[in-house]
C-alpha cells in the first residue's frame, strides 16, 4: 500500500472496533466538555481509562473524521476555523521538522557505507 492507502485502511479498522467506537464516543464528548479551555493528554487518560498512545490515536481519528480537534499548551480542546488553522501550522512544522531528521539520517547513510568500509578495512 502506498501513498494515504495505509492511513485510510487504519480509519477503517477502528470504525469496526466496538471498544474504540465507546472511546471514540467518550473522548469527543470530553473534549467538547472542555471546550477551549483545552484538558491535557494526562487527564484524557485518567478520566478515560486509556494510555497516552491511545489518546494520540483518538487525536488523529477524530481530526481525520473532520473533528477540529486543536492543540496548544493547554492541551486538546475543540477548536473553531481560525484555531484549527494554528494547529494545522504547527503539525506543518512538526511535519517539514521531521522531513530535515530523515534528510539528515539518510546523507549519513550515504556517507556510512564508504567511512565503514575505510574504518574496518573491508
Amino acid at each position: 500500500m502506498g501513498g494515504f492507502e495505509r492511513y485510510i485502511e487504519e480509519v477503517r479498522k477502528f470504525e469496526h472496533s466496538l471498544m474504540f467506537k465507546k472511546k471514540f464516543e467518550d473522548f469527543v464528548e470530553l473534549i467538547k466538555l472542555f471546550g477551549g479551555s483545552g484538558i491535557q493528554s494526562w487527564a484524557i487518560e485518567s478520566r478515560l481509562k486509556i494510555s497516552g498512545a491511545f489518546v494520540r490515536a483518538l487525536v488523529k481519528y477524530a481530526r481525520r473524521k473532520g473533528h477540529l480537534i486543536c492543540s496548544n499548551k493547554t492541551g486538546y480542546f475543540y477548536g473553531i476555523p481560525e484555531q484549527a488553522q494554528e494547529t494545522i501550522h504547527h503539525m506543518t512544522e512538526r511535519v517539514s521538522s521531521i522531513l530535515y531528521t530523515v534528510k539528515c539520517m539518510e546523507e549519513k547513510i550515504e556517507k556510512y557505507i564508504p567511512e565503514f568500509i575505510v574504518n574496518y578495512n573491508i
